[in-house]
């Protein structure tokens, strides 16, 4: 059987991560000082980040780890190899009918076997 879906897979920061699962950007703003926006920075490349994969949100991430750079940052720390899925188009999913459709196609079928 040919997968559905493929995985690629990016490093990119740690502290992206509860952002990028979650929507939670609260751990970027400890970068955020007085006069200083580094915190919305981060938060604009945690974006450009999943603009650039164009896959929508990681569904994992590894450990973090210290990398000299990842595929994504600029700085040496903490970094975690975020998996995406991406679908190939190959063994769609079978076309959604609705509980209305499943319920008239099995009252056909026991009227069939009811005629019997």
């Amino acid at each position: 059987m040919k997968k559905r879906f493929e995985t690629e897979t990016y490093t990119a920061p740690a502290c992206w991560a509860s952002y990028l699962f979650n929507d939670d950007a609260s751990g970027l703003d400890y970068y955020n000082t007085p006069g200083d926006d580094a915190g919305d920075r981060e938060l604009a490349a945690a974006d450009a980040f999943i603009e650039s994969v164009g896959l929508g949100a990681p569904v994992d991430c590894s450990e973090p780890e210290f990398m000299h750079r990842g595929d994504y940052g600029s700085l040496a720390g903490d970094y975690c190899t975020y998996s995406f899925l991406r679908d190939t188009g190959k063994n769609p999913a079978p076309e959604w009918r609705g509980v209305d459709a499943m319920l008239a196609e099995q009252d056909a079928l026991s009227g069939e076997e009811d005629e019997s």
